[in-house]
């Protein structure tokens, strides 16, 4: 008890009053699993589909990043992708996957992106993804 005495006013002055139950009601709870399964690159097609989990936001963005040991590219698809939910998947034909950037040479990492409108207001999630084949 005396140690908590002692701590109390470190804690009031940092914002952490007792009735703190330390949520924020501004932000949207997330579904703690992954947020798209059978996400990955073929050759120049990247195969996306979000867990049904994270519906009915509306999709509002859709980028990936790609890179290798020398650089990275950002490829943005905007909301002109329509991402179904898991397990269907939509490919979307993208020479551009095929190389990172100037280098000439292909992905060896990928990070897709999903910008979602939810109840309180956007968030973003994403995850790595699968590099499954190069391009011929």
């Amino acid at each position: 008890m005396k140690a908590l005495l002692r701590i109390l006013p470190v804690l009031i002055a940092f914002g952490c009053a007792a009735e703190d139950d330390g949520f924020d009601d501004d932000v949207d709870l997330r579904p703690a699993q992954s947020a798209c399964p059978p996400c990955f690159i073929g050759g120049n097609q990247i195969h996306l589909g979000i867990a049904t989990a994270y519906n009915p936001n509306l999709i509002t963005n859709v980028s990936v990043e790609i890179s290798n040991s020398g650089a990275s590219e950002l490829l943005d698809y905007g909301a002109t992708v329509a991402v179904p939910n898991d397990p269907s998947t939509i490919a979307v034909t993208d020479n551009e996957l095929c190389t990172v950037g100037r280098t000439g040479q292909p992905p060896t990492r990928a990070y897709v992106e999903f910008e979602l409108s939810g109840s309180t207001g956007p968030y973003t999630i994403g995850e790595d993804i699968a590099i499954t084949a190069a391009c011929p």
